[in-house]
This record gives C-alpha cells, structure tokens and sequence, in this order.
C-alpha cells in the first residue's frame, strides 16, 4: 500500500504541474518546450499508473489463509476492481487532456484555429466516474485491511485504520464534488455561478485537501504499522509449523 499511495502522490504532484503547463499552452506561452515537456509529464503519469496498478495487485492479493470460500462482494474483491478501474479511467483522461493541452499550443504557435478554452466535457465527466469508482475501490480496501487486523488480533490497529478511512475518504468525497462544481461552472469561458460562489465552493476544497495530506500521512505511518504486525505474525506461524513438525518427527 505504501507503492500505491507514493504513486498516487507522484500523481498528484505531476497533475499539478501539468495543469500549469497547460495554462501555458492555452495561453501560448512557452512554445515547442512545453510541448515537449507536458508529454513528458503525460509518459511519466502513465509509469506511475503502472506502478500503481502493480501495487493494487499486490495489496488486493488473495489471503494466503483463505479457504476458498471467499464472497463474490467481498471488500478485497471490490478494492481491487474499484481502484483498477478507477487507475485506467484515469490514464484515458490524461491522454485526453495531454492531447488537448497539445493541440491548444500548437493552435497558438501556428496561428491556426483556436482550441476550445475549456477540456471537453466528456473528460469532466470520465474524472468525476474515476473518481467516484476509485472513492469505492478505497472504500474496499480500507475495510479489507480492517478484516485483516481483525485477524491479527490487533484492536488498535482496527480502530487507526478506521480512523484513517474517515480522514482520507471524507475530504476525498468533498474535494471530488468541489473539483466537479468548480470545473463544470467555473471553467474558462463557461457562463455559470459568480466568482463569489466558486471561491465559496474553493475554500472547503482546498481546506479538505490539507486534512487530506494530514492523513495522508497518518496513512503511511500506519502501514508500517501493519508491516511489523504481518512480520511478527508470520515469524510466529514459522515457529508454530517448526515446533509441530519437530513433534511429529518425535
């Protein structure tokens, strides 16, 4: 978990400056070097969604200790998908919006007809359904990892997990609805709410993306938590399995 969530910060930061770049593209700023740095960000983005495809994979694995009477709708099961799909929603809007960053600069590098001055639609609407499927895979997983410590026995790990999936997912779900108001209303020559509103709407989602980074590293602390508890559990089922087989030996 700790790939996935240095991945999705890579991400994050790599998203950041890719949308000043784009600013730049729009605006004609900048020329053939942002061109060729905005997709070099984009093929760097894409690494980092492998990278936390691989991770997803890895955390999501089937519990060695399943007996293979596992639910169709267990939480392991919907992690898995919700965060594959939602990684794969957003490759396809990276592309799309690295495309549209490209053709607005070459647009004001040639003289050429201008590009559209917001994203299309469609991209907005591919992030909100990332988004939202991504909320549900995490949703899973920290559920998942509760079920986990459960089995440890560990109580106080259970409730630093629950307490991390409310601090995560609650601003998660905040910045996700702030983020759609403010980029469908709020874009670039789009007609929508006064800029009194959209800074009404910024101000809770800028300050949910501070809890958000707060518990983000939380998050991590406590998966080095969970590292030393599945390596103690599994030195203990070693020195179980040597103590029956010297017994059976005898």
């Amino acid at each position: 978990m700790l790939l996935y969530l240095c991945a999705a910060l890579g991400g994050m930061a790599l998203g950041l400056a890719g949308g000043g770049l784009g600013v730049a593209a729009i605006l004609g700023r900048g020329g053939v070097a942002v061109r060729f740095v905005i997709l070099a960000i984009f093929l760097v983005a894409i690494a980092l969604a492998v990278m936390s495809l691989y991770a997803i994979w890895l955390m999501t694995a089937l519990d060695p200790g399943d007996d293979g009477t596992e639910r169709p709708g267990h939480w392991r099961r919907i992690a898995r998908g919700g965060l594959i799909a939602s990684v794969l929603l957003g490759m396809i809007n990276s592309m799309s919006g690295t495309l549209f960053f490209l053709g607005a600069l070459g647009a004001s590098t040639t003289g050429g007809p201008a590009a559209p001055p917001v994203p299309p639609s469609w991209a907005t609407v591919i992030g909100l359904v990332a988004g939202t499927v991504g909320f549900v895979g995490n949703l899973g997983l920290f559920q998942y990892a509760q079920q986990l410590a459960r089995r440890i026995p560990d109580d106080q790990l259970v409730a630093h997990t629950r307490r991390a999936m409310y601090g995560l997912l609650i601003p998660a779900a905040v910045m996700q609805v702030g983020g759609f108001f403010v980029n469908t209303f709020g874009g670039v020559g789009t007609t929508g709410p006064p800029t009194m509103w959209i800074a009404v709407v910024g101000c809770p989602t800028a300050l949910a993306a501070l809890v958000a980074v707060g518990f983000w590293i939380y998050t991590v602390v406590l998966m080095f938590r969970y590292r030393r508890a599945f390596v103690a559990c599994a030195a203990d089922a070693r020195r179980r399995w040597s103590v029956d087989g010297s017994r059976k030996a005898e």
